[in-house]
């Protein structure tokens, strides 16, 4: 119950309180599409794209056995250019299995 709750009002509830703290627009719309698959605030790539992009690739990696859908379902990638929506066998983006040992190194240094 405490799961199901959690995922029905926490976009709710971020975005209550991040208006309270005086966040701007950008950071509560992240917020509240961050996470939702099937939407996008945009018809263009935006970067809440680019964020749900890498929660899903960081999520697949973690968790190859997992309920995600195909990223091909991807509100947010099917927005990317053709150019970069090439995968590898795991349906992985390529350009993530690519460029994995730089994410690795940005990730140690934050």
């Amino acid at each position: 119950a405490f799961v199901q709750l959690c995922r029905r009002y926490s976009k709710a509830l971020s975005a209550i309180i991040l208006k309270k703290w005086g966040m701007d627009k950008t950071t509560i719309t992240i917020s509240h599409y961050s996470g939702q698959w099937d939407k996008s605030p945009s018809h263009k790539l935006t970067i809440v794209d680019i964020i749900n992009l890498a929660i899903y690739s960081t999520a697949q990696q973690q968790t190859p056995d997992n309920d995600l859908p195909p990223i091909e379902n991807i509100a947010s990638y099917k927005k990317l250019p053709i150019a970069y929506r090439q995968l590898t066998k795991q349906r992985e983006l390529l350009l993530v299995s690519e460029n994995i040992a730089d994410i690795m190194l940005i990730i140690g240094s934050v």
